[in-house]
This record gives structure tokens, C-alpha cells and sequence, in this order.
């Protein structure tokens, strides 16, 4: 069967199911941040920005602590 080119708008995939996150579909904490790579957040994103998220994006509505701590666990560096 030939690859088809088709518009990302006609894309679709369920809502997160109850007791996930409802930006990103995955199970986690309120104040970390959402699944960067979850299907689900990286087109709801996509449609949403014209672009796919990056960590920044995932860690936008964390509070200052917790994204000082995810920044030294991906870089091992402290955040200034």
C-alpha cells in the first residue's frame, strides 16, 4: 500500500482517560510537568502552537522549585 500524504487536521485520537492528566493523558503529580511525548499532548500541542512541545513547554505552569529540580535531573547542572 503507498504512503498518503494527509492534512494533520483530520487526525484524531480519544481524550485522556479519568485519573490522567487532561493537557498531556498521562498519570502524574499537578505540579510536574505534562508527558512531553504522549501522543496526545504532542498533537493536542501541535494543533494548538503550529509546533510540537519542548521540555520548556511541559514545564510551563510548574512552580520555580520544581523546575529548578527538572532542569538539574535532565542537565545535571544547576538552574540558574
Amino acid at each position: 500500500m503507498p504512503d498518503k500524504d494527509f492534512p494533520f487536521s483530520t487526525v484524531r485520537i480519544t481524550p485522556p482517560i479519568d485519573g490522567t492528566c487532561k493537557i498531556c493523558a498521562s498519570k502524574h503529580p499537578a505540579e510536574f510537568p505534562h508527558n512531553r511525548f504522549s501522543l496526545y499532548y504532542m498533537m493536542r500541542f501541535r494543533r494548538e502552537h503550529g509546533r510540537l512541545p519542548t521540555a520548556e513547554d511541559a514545564m510551563k505552569h510548574c512552580g520555580e522549585e520544581t523546575r529548578r529540580m527538572i532542569h538539574y535531573v535532565l542537565t545535571g547542572e544547576d538552574a540558574q
